[in-house]
């Protein structure tokens, strides 16, 4: 399972500007801050809270949800692991995930 990002594309504006999609991170900046360079820098830190987001969950996607209420070997193994994987983040970590 992989995430994978729009390849482009664009949002057209009632004064017959435009904002274009760019799947290059730096033209994709570039285009934000033709509008505000407040987003542009906004941008950056989306980006990277996305990507960090991206790298915790993905493993999780492949995986079975656990039961919550059963007592089958498997879905306890399944919170155990759950477990341990929110406890290796730090509270930082936790809050920007």
């Amino acid at each position: 399972l992989q995430v994978i990002s729009y390849e482009g594309g664009a949002v057209f504006t009632r004064n017959g500007d435009y904002l274009a999609n760019y799947r290059d991170h730096d033209a994709h900046r570039r285009e934000f801050a033709r509008f505000s360079k407040r987003d542009a820098e906004a941008y950056d830190r989306y980006s990277r809270d996305v990507t960090r987001q991206c790298r915790f969950i993905q493993p999780l996607l492949m995986r079975t949800a656990p039961d919550p209420t059963s007592l089958r070997p498997r879905d306890l193994g399944e919170l155990l692991y759950l477990g341990k994987k929110f406890a290796g983040l730090s509270a930082e970590e936790m809050a920007l995930t």
